[in-house]
């Protein structure tokens, strides 16, 4: 079985530059590659993936998308994502990030994967400001689960600031068509909030 080690200092790829490229991956049949270890880059950001990659067979007559089936783990800026996925509901001001869980789908297709991936999600010290109401948002950490593009909120505690937590329960569906303002899919919010008292 072949096996193949790559280094690289500077990729692009869809006009997206990413550095500090590493790789060991083995050709385990025809149709799949065994993704033993890859690590990549991008504006500060860190994003290990294992796995594998199914490469269709081209005497098949309906053409199949390559397929990728990883366990990732990401983490870093927040603000990557305002230019990556072209967000314009929020601005993000600041905040780390960091994503454990399994991402799958056609390769070629960024928001396909991001619709698909189910795991948990952390985030901190975020600022967010939403335009069309003028406000900021702001808290200081938040963990929730992410299942094929819903967030799961299951006695999630939301720390803001010096203020008591607040405690969620609920879920916001297909969340991706919301933060990336697709008109094409309905989303939904619902939310419980609880907390013992609100200080401050």
């Amino acid at each position: 079985q072949p096996r193949f080690k790559l280094k690289l200092d500077h990729v692009v790829y869809n006009a997206i530059q990413y550095q500090n490229l590493s790789s060991d991956i083995q050709l385990t049949s025809p149709e799949i590659i065994t993704i033993n270890d890859f690590y990549i880059n991008y504006q500060k950001s860190e994003t290990n993936l294992k796995g594998n990659l199914i490469v269709p067979r081209k005497d098949i007559a309906i053409k199949q998308p390559l397929h990728l089936n990883v366990q990732a783990k990401t983490k870093g800026p927040i603000a990557i994502f305002q230019d990556l996925f072209d967000i314009k509901l929020v601005d993000i001001r600041a905040g780390n990030f960091d994503f454990s869980g399994n991402v799958s789908g056609n390769i070629q297709e960024f928001n396909q994967l991001l619709n698909k991936a189910r795991g948990i999600l952390k985030l901190k010290n975020a600022s967010f400001y939403y335009p069309n109401a003028g406000f900021d948002i702001d808290f200081d950490s938040l963990s929730v689960n992410i299942a094929n593009s819903n967030i799961i909120l299951d006695q999630v505690e939301l720390e803001v600031g010096a203020l008591h937590p607040f405690v969620l329960n609920g879920n916001i569906k297909n969340f991706t068509n919301i933060l990336l303002d697709n008109q094409e899919t309905k989303s939904s919010v619902f939310l419980n909030i609880k907390a013992p008292f609100v200080d401050g």
